[in-house]
């Protein structure tokens, strides 16, 4: 039996309904963080409304958009935060992905720092205002500490139950499968026997 990491929590049978296209996409997350690359698991986690708001398009027109990735986080994700909202959530999203950065100059917070394990300082999902200065830097306005594992693992966890709601839905059917993954054996019958990411 397949069991797996789940939110935090501990070992979770959740894992074992979870389609293995979704199962494999977020291992590869925990892996990451496993391995200490919790920038990789970030971005990774940020892209994860995304894909599973694609699933639940219609198949052949699969596109999603800030409306449909927001809608996603608010249905499955965003219950998990006091300050943290889908909106913040979907500019974080743009601003790591597309641009290198954890913001935007229109963003709520003037900063969101990701905290990493075994730091002095803890505190996910807190709030901060003032001025500071970091280095030459000079920072005011609001700053959201996220821990970064904890954010990965509640990202991965409602990507889980989101499967699980949504099992049956046709659409999902038809499009979980597609999800991008490791596929050690190839990619019959174009390329067998070599290890191939499809």
């Amino acid at each position: 039996m397949d069991r797996g990491w789940s939110g935090g929590l501990g070992w979770c049978l959740l894992m074992d309904r979870t389609h293995p296209a979704l199962n494999t996409l977020l291992g590869e997350i925990q892996s990451a963080l496993d391995h200490k690359l919790y920038y990789l698991a970030v971005a990774v986690s940020l892209s994860v409304p995304d894909i599973c708001a694609a699933a639940e398009c219609e198949p052949g027109n699969i596109w999603v958009n800030q409306k449909k990735y927001e809608a996603w986080c608010r249905a499955n994700w965003e219950h998990r935060y006091r300050h943290l909202t889908a909106e913040d959530c979907y500019r974080l999203r743009c601003g790591v992905l597309h641009q290198g950065n954890f913001g935007r100059p229109d963003d709520r917070f003037e900063r969101i720092i990701f905290i990493l394990p075994n730091s002095s300082f803890g505190g996910h999902d807190t709030k901060m205002q003032g001025a500071f200065t970091v280095g030459d830097m000079k920072i005011t306005g609001n700053i959201l500490f996220l821990e970064a594992v904890r954010f990965c693992q509640e990202m991965i966890a409602a990507a889980r139950q989101w499967y699980a709601d949504k099992a049956q839905d046709a659409n999902v059917q038809a499009n979980i499968p597609n999800i991008v993954r490791n596929r050690p054996e190839g990619f019959p019958p174009l390329i067998v026997g070599v290890p191939v990411i499809q």
